[in-house]
């Protein structure tokens, strides 16, 4: 814990870990352009799409649920 963050959070515990996979170039290369993919659509989810997504019509809603489905099967 930061110690300037001790007196706002003293009653809650913060636990953290890392961990490492080792790999190859090629395959370091592939992973992190997926994950700076995913990292794109997200935050475009977040900061655009939220406001142009049509939530109060069925097939709005159908549409995005199809997107996150898709996108899901990448994750």
């Amino acid at each position: 814990m930061v110690p300037s963050q001790a007196n706002d959070q003293s009653n809650h515990l913060k636990v953290g870990f890392n961990y490492r996979i080792p790999l190859k170039d090629e395959a370091k290369t592939e992973w992190m352009d997926r994950v700076r993919k995913l990292t794109k659509e997200r935050n475009d989810l977040i900061h655009t799409s939220l406001k142009t997504m049509d939530l109060k019509s069925v097939e709005g809603c159908q549409k995005e649920i199809d997107f996150l489905v898709l996108q899901r099967s990448r994750i």
